[in-house]
């Protein structure tokens, strides 16, 4: 399934909530939609007609639209239980506009709802940038469903030990002496939990630091392969373009034009 994908870098701002209501047969919705949209159906179930296609939306699952469509929406069922958000973000970048799907644990998103609820019903001093803040976890929660997969202690473990010392050489006796796993278990384990060796592992996470540090100017390939781990630039730049498909010199010039630009 494709979904409508969020911009990079964006700040969403909570312009609605509705939490757990009750709705009958006569309910529905029939407007151009300026905003994103996320239904959650608790009981019952409904239908929305986005671009004259509809869609049919059953309890435990989610209806996300993104903003730029006009949106039909009725109740199939006698009995009806909704929650729902509206928040303002930049325009998908994809071209998918709706996706509908059961996050692998609702109850965590629908608490995380439930607070919102609380805090805007209550309106106490500073409660939008609160309601604001809570919303990026309740996306994370709604999006990143393999996020909440609890992994084995040892693999989580492993992970913040590269983590914490990727700048270091890391071997695979390190981690087992820090797990007290053998090397190769902890080598089948890892691989099961995180479907990637813990030598890729290792150098996403060199990558992503590296990342970091050509968003910055003033640093030399030498200087960040040696800050991220690598062994020189050359050891940097194959495994960058592995993992990031183009170049560190071509990453930089892009986000370079994309500050520029912005």
């Amino acid at each position: 399934m494709s979904y409508p994908e969020l911009p990079r870098n964006f700040l969403p701002h909570v312009t609605y909530i509705a939490y757990h209501k009750p709705r009958d047969n006569s309910w529905s919705l029939d407007r151009w939609l300026d905003h994103w949209s996320v239904i959650i159906v608790h009981e019952g179930s409904i239908s929305c007609k986005i671009d004259n296609i509809t869609h049919t939306v059953n309890a435990g699952e989610v209806f996300l639209t993104a903003p730029g469509v006009w949106r039909k929406a009725w109740v199939n069922s006698e009995r009806f239980i909704i929650s729902a958000l509206d928040f303002s973000a930049p325009h998908s970048t994809s071209e998918a506009k709706t996706a509908i799907f059961r996050p692998l644990k609702l109850d965590s998103v629908t608490n995380i709802l439930s607070r919102m609820n609380y805090i805007n019903i209550s309106k106490a001093e500073g409660y939008q940038m609160e309601l604001d803040g809570m919303l990026l976890l309740f996306l994370h929660r709604l999006f990143h469903h393999s996020e909440v997969k609890e992994s084995h202690p040892a693999v989580e473990k492993m992970k913040q030990y590269i983590i914490e010392y990727y700048m270091r050489p890391i071997t695979a006796k390190d981690l087992s002496s820090l797990v007290g796993l053998d090397s190769a278990y902890c080598g089948k384990l890892f691989k099961a939990e995180q479907n990637c060796t813990i030598p890729q592992y290792i150098n996403k996470v060199r990558v992503q630091a590296a990342c970091g540090l050509l968003d910055q100017s003033g640093y030399s390939l030498d200087e960040i392969a040696s800050m991220c781990g690598f062994c020189d630039k050359f050891h940097l730049g194959k495994n960058f373009k592995i993992i990031m498909g183009v170049s560190p010199k071509y990453y930089a010039r892009q986000r370079a034009l994309e500050r520029k630009q912005g």
